[in-house]
């Protein structure tokens, strides 16, 4: 181990010299038994903070390879999760701070199932690699998630077989959001309802979805037939002229913070009238994060719900556990149980379920 690693109650420090581990290695406070080795993602190593107290510990007997796994299972609770990059690290000091919080129970308000066996649409160009029910439920693992919403994508387009597989095979506490074409049957609203939907998507941001004129239809059709509320993927900087007619309907949720500083002020108008936003997505817009959710959660500790995002389809990084503890340490303790939980499990309907034995 480099002779400058020095730790502290709060924070590890790394030397650029400790170049087998990269600026998003996170410390996380979970019990061990919860952990285990994911062959499906060999890059990912998990080991016991306490041995890097130990002179000379190297995780990696060759650090020239492209990837090396490692687990020690000593007895602790802090716990380390790195990627072996082999790539240097800057010269400065990294201060990574460790994520140390008894985590209430999760429902993941955003995530996608991608099925190759169903059919995709190329949005932009882009078609994106498969994330099954089984791959989500691996990289939550280690997470208290007792449900979820599915959440269809830009380049699933209008099909409905892939979320209702998903939603059979999640089973009980997981719910979708669909896109829907105008077209679309009273009889077909209700038969994804009962198969578990609970919201329909317009995708301002990329497209994919039903068009925007035809959103406030759409929105309160769906809602005094089912129930479902309207979701939107959109830049805060695209709602000033949507701002009357969100503001009259029902039930209205925003993807991802909104994104953008631009119209900011907007969306927090929609909070103040009823919206609900999704805490995910962190890396996809330009906005400082800790001070978004306290803005948000001052006008209404309702409105906000938290989402893993995974598996972050074209987002500039993955979803991982600094996302969690940024937002923990962003928030006032007495709403964590809203934002992780109960908000969601309120918005979409759920019975309350607990991931913990």
């Amino acid at each position: 181990m480099d002779s400058n690693l020095v730790s502290s109650t709060n924070t590890i420090k790394y030397s650029a010299s400790t170049a087998w581990l990269n600026d998003r290695l996170v410390l996380y406070k979970i019990p061990l038994s919860a952990w285990s080795y994911n062959s499906a993602h060999p890059e990912t190593a998990i080991v016991d903070r306490r041995v890097f107290h130990s002179p000379g510990f190297n995780p990696i007997n060759q650090p020239d390879t492209a990837h090396g796994q490692w687990t020690e299972s000593l007895p602790a609770w802090n716990r380390v999760v790195g990627r072996v990059n082999c790539r240097p690290l800057p010269s400065a000091v990294y201060n990574l701070p460790m994520l140390a919080c008894d985590l209430p129970d999760i429902v993941d308000s955003h995530l996608h199932i991608i099925d190759p066996g169903f059919p995709l649409v190329a949005n932009d160009g882009y078609l994106p690699p498969p994330f099954r029910c089984e791959d989500y439920h691996k990289r939550v693992k280690a997470l208290p998630v007792c449900g979820g919403v599915v959440v269809t994508g830009s380049f699933q387009g209008f099909d409905q077989g892939y979320l209702e597989a998903a939603l059979a095979k999640l089973g009980e506490g997981f719910v979708g959001v669909t896109q829907l074409p105008s077209t679309a049957s009273d009889d077909t609203v209700l038969a994804l309802d009962r198969a578990g939907v609970r919201g329909i998507r317009f995708n301002l941001k990329r497209g994919g979805s039903e068009e925007v004129s035809q959103l406030d239809t759409m929105a309160r059709r769906v809602y005094e037939l089912a129930g479902w509320h309207t979701e939107l993927y959109v830049d805060s900087a695209m709602l000033e002229p949507l701002l009357p007619c969100l503001s009259r309907l029902p039930a209205v949720s925003i993807d991802h913070l909104g994104l953008s500083r631009c119209g900011w002020r907007m969306l927090l108008t929609l909070v103040e009238r009823g919206a609900r936003v999704k805490a995910s997505g962190f890396s996809r817009g330009d906005l400082d994060i800790a001070t978004a959710v306290q803005q948000i959660t001052a006008i209404n500790p309702g409105a906000l719900m938290f989402g893993s995002d995974l598996p972050c389809t074209r987002a500039p990084r993955d979803f991982g556990p600094g996302d969690i503890q940024l937002l923990y340490d962003a928030l006032d303790s007495s709403l964590h149980k809203r934002v992780f939980a109960a908000n969601a499990r309120e918005f979409y309907r759920l019975r309350a379920t607990s991931a913990r034995p």
